[in-house]
């Protein structure tokens, strides 16, 4: 009834005018407005300083391996791959051991 009031006997342009602003503001009322947030990648519980590090390395070299596809650094990716798999398997060990000591300490934390 109200967007029929603002429309009759206006010319069209002015009615035009009139229509587009009050749906933008009718719209700007009543259509929530939602952020977009940054999702925050989440780490293992396990993963230490180290492991992180050697796995970041991991990845920059298998990069580096898939933009020149060269034997030295397929090799260069290999032993980094190798690195960080032992950190992760040696974080995760020393975590759990952690986990073990503090249960028999106070059981309900665990």
């Amino acid at each position: 009834m109200f967007i029929f009031i603002l429309l009759t006997n206006k010319p069209l342009t002015e009615a035009w005018e009139n229509f587009t602003k009050e749906f933008t503001k009718l719209t700007e009322e009543s259509i929530p407005k939602s952020r977009r947030g940054v999702k925050v990648k989440r780490k293992p519980l396990w993963i230490n300083g180290i492991a992180l590090t050697k796995v970041k390395n991991k990845q920059q070299f298998f990069r580096r391996y898939l933009e020149t596809v060269e034997g030295k650094d397929y090799d260069a990716f290999a032993k980094a791959r190798n690195q960080a798999k032992w950190a992760c398997r040696r974080a995760v060990r020393d975590f759990e051991r952690n986990i073990a000591k503090e249960a028999k300490i106070n059981p309900k934390v665990v």
